[in-house]
């Protein structure tokens, strides 16, 4: 979260920077642009003009007007130039930006993963401890069935073995009373 705030600050302040060039530097260079343009095409008129009137202009001042047409370029240029290093400086620090966005992402991608692997661990061995006790619950059934059962058979097998005794006892008496 830190890697991501950083970048978009980052990324902000820069774009700021731009946004402000645009208006410092790209829109005073265009403007001496177009000062440039009107500079070199008024004094060429009114040279044609003044020549079609038959006076000649003397080069000096031809070239002091070329001259102030050059300085108005070369700034502008300069302008320009410096407009385009912060453009530049911006786009490196959005494609830096981006990159650790996109790292900071897979980073993230990864620790989620983790949690989920662990998570699904846990889940498992939530799962093996219900089964466990489910099959523990059912063998302690089939054993408590089994003693029930085998107490049952024991009980009808001392019923039996005491009512054969008894027949056994009463065929007894019966011969030594006849016998008596």
């Amino acid at each position: 979260m830190g890697i991501q705030s950083v970048s978009s600050f980052s990324a902000g302040k820069s774009l700021k920077a731009e946004s402000a060039s645009i208006e410092n530097n790209l829109k005073r260079s265009n403007q001496l642009s177009e000062k440039a343009e009107q500079t070199r095409n008024r004094p060429q008129h009114h040279m044609d003009k003044l020549v079609s009137e038959g006076i000649t202009v003397e080069d000096d001042v031809t070239a002091r007007l070329k001259q102030a047409h050059s300085k108005l370029n070369s700034e502008s240029i300069t302008l320009r130039d410096t407009h385009q290093q912060i453009s530049n400086t911006t786009m490196k620090t959005r494609i830096q930006s981006d990159a650790m966005m996109q790292a900071s992402r897979a980073v993230h991608d990864i620790i989620q993963g983790s949690f989920g692997v662990t998570a699904a661990e846990q889940n498992k061995d939530a799962e093996i401890m219900r089964a466990n006790q489910t099959v523990s619950g059912e063998v302690d059934n089939v054993h408590q069935q089994t003693a029930k059962k085998s107490s049952e058979g024991e009980s009808a097998l001392r019923q039996a073995l005491l009512a054969i005794l008894n027949n056994n006892n009463d065929a007894v008496s019966a011969v030594a009373s006849k016998m008596a």
